[in-house]
């Protein structure tokens, strides 16, 4: 029986067909082929454009918008006014992003030229950007977690496709500078990324809004929730599922909010923050006045900062909560086991720091309500000394220094080389 489909990468669509389940056409590799040649023609062509010395270009998960260890760092630039060029690669444009921040499509040949021409690139995912690496060019892996649960890249290759384990190898041979947050994590990285690099230990640039975000910050974030005034915040932030079998997000959320009413007292509303690759299921929750929707604010950490309690599962934020903020924080894990065998091993940390895995609703109700922030101190010591922390609210601040030598030293040397030719 014959049967046809569209075949779309960006802008690109081919119609072909197929016969039978393993028949392919020539036409569709052909098709595909073409396209892949193309595309390194035209990285190979920026590549006779030279390198721009104050230009950066910036990736949030390949595409995203103003986000992210990215973000903190761009502010960082922008705040010392010095005349860069900044570039963010956009699926979209983000109405968000500072007006001085060029935005430039991720799928476009303008993108292969921006990134064949910048001095600097910051990147926080190990999928594979395009274009070829230049001597003279600096890459700046962040990264987009620490204190994480979830076994990732080296860890779990053998389950990972093989092509996306070849480009993030190929982008850690690419990498010339890996930030960290703690000596745990110089080792992790070394362990788990195909790296053996410079690493800047220097906590995660996102993390500096904790420490530095004034009075007027958090209620300019409460307002755009519309989270009343005198309210306190819930956040409920899982992390996604490689599993569609299915639904996970089991929290009785009127419960929890009960719980943290009769704990803490005052007036409670609840944030939904489901992971960006889940954020279409947020629809399993209904929303009125008390329970709202974020799963779609572009900045986790706004999100954090504003909180009051947070409740999560395998998920990194918790770190953020925990060491940053010493803020309450609670593992709700209904789905521990089918986790582990239908989506992703855990590291061993998170079986052995002290905090209560609450399997069901009432063991959350009841954790809640048994709070007491002697023993979580105590707890949050006990982690601390598992995975030392560095986040200190300057992190930004050490990564630019480091991108502004770089930029000094070559403007130097290009003008001694100028001068050497007269």
């Amino acid at each position: 029986m014959m049967k046809s489909f569209i075949i779309r990468t960006g802008r690109w669509q081919k119609q072909a067909r197929y016969r039978g389940e393993h028949g392919v056409y020539k036409e569709i590799l052909t098709a595909f082929l073409h396209r892949t040649a193309r595309n390194r023609m035209w990285k190979r062509f920026f590549q006779s454009f030279p390198v721009e010395n104050e230009k950066i270009v910036f990736n949030n998960f390949n595409g995203k918008g103003f986000g992210d260890n990215p973000k903190y760092i761009a502010l960082e630039l922008l705040r010392r006014k010095k005349p860069r060029d900044l570039v963010w690669l956009v699926s979209q444009k983000d109405a968000e992003m500072p007006p001085t921040i060029r935005q430039v499509h991720i799928g476009s040949k303008r993108a292969m030229y921006e990134l064949a021409t910048a001095h600097i690139i910051v990147n926080n995912v190990k999928n594979g950007l395009p274009y070829y690496k230049r001597e003279e060019q600096f890459y700046i892996q962040t990264w987009h977690g620490e204190h994480g649960f979830k076994d990732i890249e080296k860890q779990v290759e053998k389950q990972l496709n093989p092509s996306y384990v070849a480009s993030s190898k190929e982008d850690s041979k690419n990498i010339d500078l890996f930030l960290s947050g703690g000596a745990y994590s110089d080792d992790w990285i070394r362990d788990t990324f195909w790296y053996d690099g410079k690493i800047l230990t220097c906590g995660f640039p996102r993390n500096d809004l904790f420490f530095r975000a004034d009075e007027a910050t958090v209620q300019r974030i409460r307002s755009r929730l519309g989270i009343p005034p005198n309210a306190k915040c819930l956040m409920y932030a899982p992390t996604f599922r490689d599993s569609e079998t299915y639904n996970p997000y089991d929290l009785d959320v009127q419960a929890a909010l009960s719980a943290a009413t009769k704990r803490f007292g005052g007036k409670w509303i609840a944030l939904i923050r489901l992971h960006p690759n889940d954020a279409k299921k947020s629809t399993l929750f209904s929303y009125d006045d008390v329970v709202k929707n974020a799963s779609y604010y572009p900045d986790m950490q706004e999100l954090l900062l504003v909180s009051d309690l947070l409740i999560t599962d395998y998920s990194s934020c918790e770190g953020d909560m925990i060491f940053c903020l010493h803020r309450p924080t609670f593992f709700y894990t209904s789905d521990l086991e089918r986790y582990v065998s239908e989506s992703r091993t855990l590291s061993q940390i998170f079986f052995d720091i002290p905090y209560p895995k609450c399997k069901t609703n009432e063991e959350l109700v009841n954790a809640i309500q048994a709070y007491d922030p002697v023993e979580y101190e105590k707890m949050e010591e006990i982690y601390r000394r598992m995975e030392p922390d560095v986040n200190d609210g300057h992190a930004s601040e050490a990564v630019v220094d480091v991108m502004e030598k770089l930029m000094d030293e070559e403007k130097q040397l290009k003008s001694e080389r100028k001068g050497w030719g007269q």
